[in-house]
């Protein structure tokens, strides 16, 4: 009878934790400036000092083709042409950009339902992005980085204004 109390104590207590560990996360609404383009709201969720990002938001925003299969846990496209191709495939935990190969690691991203969320630190490191998190402010920056379609959009439409 004991045993079955202390197991049922420890089962208590580990899925506890675990069911605190996705709490930690929480769904908050921040700014996204991308700078000479704009600032966009977006909900984000936020572990720590981490922000992940929604991926297909994100990637709508700034202008990175993506395709999605299995429920978002593997998302493919490319940035400015079919030959800078990437993939993020979470369930097989691996991703690739320029020819460079990356492990994804349960840190990298979070799922909320159906929707992949990506870690602001792991976009930056596949896809060499000045992008970074402000938690005091709440808001998300993305300096200009001249190879993201939103970049070059943003140019030749102030070339046109001229």
């Amino acid at each position: 009878m004991k045993v079955v109390a202390l197991i049922v104590v420890a089962c208590s207590v580990f899925g506890a934790g675990a069911i605190a560990q996705d709490e930690e996360a929480q769904l908050v609404a921040v700014a996204f400036r991308v700078s000479d383009v704009g600032t966009y709201d977006l909900e984000v969720l936020i572990r720590g000092n981490e922000a992940y990002l929604p991926a297909l938001t994100t990637f709508g925003i700034i202008g990175i083709k993506v395709d999605t299969a299995d429920s978002q846990r593997r998302l493919e496209g490319f940035l400015r042409s079919a030959d800078s191709t990437y993939f993020i495939d979470v369930s097989e935990g691996t991703a690739s950009y320029a020819d460079h190969r990356y492990a994804v690691t349960a840190n990298d991203y979070m799922m909320r339902g159906s929707d992949l969320y990506l870690s602001t630190r792991f976009i930056k490191e596949l896809f060499a992005l000045d992008i970074r998190f402000l938690s005091r402010r709440l808001q998300v920056d993305l300096r200009n980085t001249r190879d993201l379609p939103v970049f070059l959009m943003n140019r030749r439409r102030a070339m046109m204004q001229r």
